[in-house]
């Protein structure tokens, strides 16, 4: 009951605001199985997606989001259009789901479905919204892992963390319940890449980077350097701009 309470008060703030963006996710601190399962949604909760919240269910389209990559100074800068039609809108609408390219060195849009998404390898990362899905465990198929790491810069990351800090997304319990964000988002094990400031109600990225390690083993180092876009114009949330750079 208290959730549901401070979930209506955060949502009756931000909408009288007036700022499109200002129903963000206040996060909480990361509440992951005792054990991570593992095993890509099989066991406990056969099908992770049953359990998703109306706004969070499978969409069956595809995203129009840009994604853009353009070379940095030791790193690639990724822009992602993750708002999937506005914070008040977002119900039924469709991640913007990335693949990295560590030979080419960018990072491009994969056009598939959500529907599509749970059962694919084509994809690494799905962006809607605060929420950023990686492609393991109860997301999907592809073993996608990711560890975090204190620091405000790529360069304060320069070896893979310990392979026992690594989790899957995990946001389907064994007894087949959500684990959830406070405003009843899936919570995934990129669930804890912001602060939320109950004043604004808008969100700042955390200085952490993420180890992303991908199907083949190869692992991206990556920041989220920004969530809005223009910084002079706090009306753009949910567009990413993303640091990366492998780490050997």
């Amino acid at each position: 009951m208290k959730r549901i309470l401070l979930s209506l008060a955060a949502l009756a703030a931000a909408a009288c605001g007036g700022d499109d963006d200002a129903v963000i996710f206040p996060d909480a601190a990361p509440r992951f199985d005792a054990a991570p399962r593992g095993d890509g949604g099989v066991g406990g909760c056969a099908d992770p997606t049953v359990v998703l919240p109306t706004d969070w269910q499978s969409a069956a389209t595809v995203s129009t989001g840009l994604v853009a990559s353009q070379p940095g100074a030791g790193m690639v800068l990724t822009d992602v259009d993750a708002t999937a039609g506005g914070a008040m809108s977002f119900g039924g609408k469709p991640y913007t789901y990335l693949k990295f390219d560590l030979g080419a060195m960018t990072a491009t849009r994969v056009d598939i479905t959500d529907v599509e998404s749970y059962g694919s390898m084509a994809w690494d990362l799905g962006f809607k919204r605060t929420v950023i899905r990686a492609n393991g465990g109860d997301s999907g198929p592809a073993g996608v892992r990711v560890s975090s790491v204190a620091g405000a810069s790529l360069a304060a990351v320069t070896a893979v963390p310990d392979p026992s800090t690594f989790t899957e997304d995990d946001w389907a319990d064994l007894s087949c319940t959500l684990v959830a964000g406070l405003l009843g988002e899936p919570f995934t094990a990129m669930g804890s890449w912001y602060d939320y400031n109950q004043t604004t109600h808008m969100v700042a990225p955390m200085a952490v980077v993420y180890v992303v390690q991908l199907p083949g083993g190869q692992h991206v180092k990556l920041r989220i350097a920004g969530y809005y876009g223009d910084p002079a114009n706090p009306m753009r949330g949910a567009n990413y701009d993303l640091e990366w750079a492998p780490l050997p």
